[in-house]
């Protein structure tokens, strides 16, 4: 009986062991394409680049958005989907400190409305290896000090030890694999074909396209997220930590700081309730108060629904309207 509890052991050990290997160096087969676009930034992040002078930091609409083929600055695209001001803090920094070599002379930041209050912290964020152990540690210690478990919808606070440290436990099993937390992913590697295949073209057209990308076209007529979801515009004090920790580590190292929020569909914009518009302005006074270097275009505004490849984000017209409307005005 014991000898055969040994080897239940030992078979159980091999197969961890080999989901671990898997999950380390097989990426390419169970990731999925958001992880090489962020990954493809990651590497251009160890190239010199002489000849880039300005960054864009943002979401997935700023990721469309902002297109450096059209742009008239010598730019790089750096937004990921779902970014939200704390990964954008980490990339900025990551950037500013990547290569001593560097020029940094201007940054575009955007996020949609929605993302000063949702983040996909353990579903997303902390997959696609843009925190080191030391920034883990440091959200946590901001969540703490703010009593926000900012995670969530609600943003409730913590309540105890073990409420304190099971997120930041789940957080680094995430971050290093575990292989409990990746089973979707890992049945996804042997069941679905081309899935190696489309990782691969994702990350070589991102660097090819100097980070940025598109989206494939959707219901361009639905509400989008930031009105359908809220009545007022809401935040996560984590969130604003971050992004005003953000715009301080430009203003110290003196880069120039545009923020943009983009326009949204016209169903969207045509549905924004009155306390939304009054709280969302109150919002960013403060804001642009606070920070009287920087330039904001915060109003909400909004394009016609052709312009748009769903209910967020633009089509390719949209992203040259935008763009050559956005310079004439600047």
């Amino acid at each position: 009986m014991r000898l055969l509890g040994s080897k239940i052991l030992f078979f159980l050990a091999v197969n961890f062991a080999m989901y671990a290997l898997f999950l380390t160096f097989g990426k390419f087969w169970y990731e999925v394409p958001a992880y090489f676009s962020v990954r493809a930034k990651h590497d251009f992040l160890g190239t010199a680049a002489p000849e880039v002078d300005t960054y864009v930091i943002g979401d997935s609409r700023a990721l469309v958005a902002f297109d450096p083929a059209l742009m008239k600055d010598r730019a790089w695209n750096l937004a990921i989907d779902g970014g939200t001001p704390i990964d954008g803090y980490y990339m900025l920094k990551k950037l500013i400190s990547s290569n001593n070599k560097r020029k940094i002379r201007k940054i575009y930041i955007s996020y949609a409305p929605v993302h000063f209050d949702r983040v996909e912290f353990y579903e997303s964020l902390l997959r696609v290896d843009l925190l080191s152990d030391s920034d883990i540690f440091e959200i946590f210690r901001v969540a703490y000090a703010l009593n926000e478990k900012f995670w969530l919808k609600t943003g409730s606070n913590f309540d105890g030890i073990f409420d304190r440290y099971v997120p930041l436990a789940r957080a680094f099993l995430i971050k290093y694999r575990f292989p409990l937390f990746y089973k979707p992913a890992i049945t996804a590697a042997f069941f679905e074909e081309g899935r190696r295949r489309t990782n691969m073209l994702t990350y070589e057209n991102i660097l090819f396209h100097a980070g940025h990308d598109s989206k494939p076209e959707g219901n361009a007529k639905e509400i989008n997220q930031d009105v359908r979801e809220y009545k007022t515009f809401e935040w996560k004090k984590v969130h604003v930590h971050y992004f005003k920790k953000m715009l301080s580590l430009a203003r110290n190292n003196n880069i120039e700081v545009i923020y943009v929020t983009l326009p949204f569909n016209k169903t969207s914009e045509e549905n924004v309730p009155l306390e939304y518009f009054l709280t969302y302005e109150s919002f960013w006074g403060s804001i642009a108060a606070e920070f009287p270097g920087i330039v904001f275009h915060y109003e909400i505004r909004s394009y016609d629904n052709i312009f748009f490849a769903d209910m967020s984000h633009f089509n390719e017209e949209g992203t040259a309207l935008f763009l050559n409307s956005f310079y004439a005005g600047n």
